[in-house]
């Protein structure tokens, strides 16, 4: 079903660079390439983002990444419990240790003022990055243990940090989306490297088939994205010449003979 996608299995960063380009660079009309080239724009200049990490990222927000790979280690268990008990000890212990490690290391006002001067900022290309470490971050939260365990499933409400509530509601401001824990931007594509590695992962102390299984998962999505982008320009022109009347045009930017 897939073969198309991974017979040549190569990451086609200049194909994604010059498809993202050839969108902004249109000056055909039409709001279904307005909409498109807003999808780039909002990548960073490219789609699927690449988003940046904790080099790139203002000194206040650094701290995240620390949090994030000290937690990381405890939040996947091999063998999941079905005691009730167990599992409370464990969730609670795990958004204890969580609330201590941003409580010490964030600095709340030093983020505040970081976020209201990247929103000058035309492209804010650090967001991409930050947002795969908090929507993630408030799954940490939420659910305390994975493989999920029902203890957690039958919670009515979970109070979140100040430090991932604030800055997570800013980048739902900025990027548009009301999703609590995250979107297939913030969760996948803004997690895969131009190298092709992971940034974060959620398998740390797994087995190989574990990181197997998460790398497979993003770079499926991923490499999805990065060989429809040009359908996705093909189509918007398609509509743009459908919709003035030019069906000449439109066939030939479909690529369909008549």
């Amino acid at each position: 079903m897939f073969s198309w996608l991974f017979s040549t299995w190569s990451s086609p960063v200049a194909q994604i660079s010059s498809a993202s380009t050839d969108i902004l660079e249109d000056s055909l009309e039409h709001p279904a390439l307005t909409c498109l080239r807003d999808l780039v724009v909002g990548g960073g200049g490219a789609w699927p983002p690449r988003a940046s990490y904790r080099d790139s990222w203002p000194a206040a927000l650094k701290p995240y990444d620390s949090v994030w790979r000290a937690m990381e280690p405890s939040f996947p268990v091999k063998e999941s419990s079905t005691d009730n008990s167990y599992n409370r000890k464990l969730i609670d212990s795990f958004r204890s240790r969580m609330r201590s490690h941003l409580e010490h290391h964030v600095n709340m006002g030093d983020v505040q003022s970081a976020l209201e001067r990247a929103e000058s900022y035309p492209r804010v290309l650090f967001t991409g990055g930050l947002a795969r470490i908090l929507a993630p971050a408030s799954n940490f939260r939420r659910w305390g243990v994975t493989p999920i365990v029902s203890e957690a499933q039958n919670e009515e409400s979970v109070d979140f940090p100040p430090q991932i509530e604030m800055p997570w509601s800013f980048l739902q401001r900025h990027f548009g989306t009301t999703s609590p824990g995250g979107c297939m931007t913030s969760l996948m594509y803004a997690n895969m490297r131009a190298d092709d590695r992971l940034e974060y992962s959620v398998t740390v102390g797994m087995s190989e088939s574990h990181k197997s299984t998460e790398y497979w998962n993003t770079k499926l999505l991923v490499g999805m994205e990065e060989r429809t982008i040009p359908m996705y320009h093909l189509f918007a022109r398609a509509i743009a010449f459908f919709e003035a009347g030019d069906m000449v045009a439109a066939c030939d930017a479909a690529q369909i003979r008549q």
